[in-house]
């Protein structure tokens, strides 16, 4: 439980910019007010090296992101330009009461991730969030994240 307290905490600290990739992405981009992501890998004795990832996407008041037909997907990891983690994200929506229509997207890996050879932890991710709505399929991208060490 400290534990989790401990990264619930890192990650209102860390704040770390967005990037675009395509025209079609501003959909979701133009959305979102801030973006905050976390990612370590857990070196701790008495188990396997595992990834993990949080984030919260907080949209902007009266955004036209409809949290009842648009879905979180996959959470997509990349080094390098290669994909390296493709992930089925636990989602959580935090409604904002004090103010019209804005709200929280929480997301997070539940266990971790076996780690791959091609992944390098010492190294640079970039962050590929897939939403779906209506069959189609929309991406925001954080670009440059660190990937703490956590023992």
């Amino acid at each position: 439980m400290r534990y989790i307290k401990i990264i619930s905490f890192l990650i209102l600290v860390l704040t770390i910019g967005s990037c675009s990739s395509s025209g079609e992405l501003s959909m979701i981009e133009n959305q979102i007010e801030s973006s905050n992501i976390y990612s370590w890998v857990n070196l701790m004795p008495g188990g396997d090296p595992k990834f993990h990832i949080t984030g919260d996407l907080v949209f902007k008041e009266n955004s036209d992101f409809d949290i009842n037909e648009s879905k979180l997907e996959a959470v997509k990891i990349y080094q390098n330009d290669r994909m390296i983690f493709l992930i089925k994200p636990n989602v959580k929506i935090e409604i904002k009461p004090d103010y019209e229509n804005k709200f929280d997207l929480i997301f997070s890996s539940l266990y971790g991730y076996e780690l791959v050879p091609d992944f390098n932890y010492n190294n640079l991710i970039d962050v590929e969030l897939i939403f779906k709505e209506d069959g189609e399929s929309y991406s925001y991208i954080v670009k440059n994240n660190k990937v703490d060490k956590v023992y």
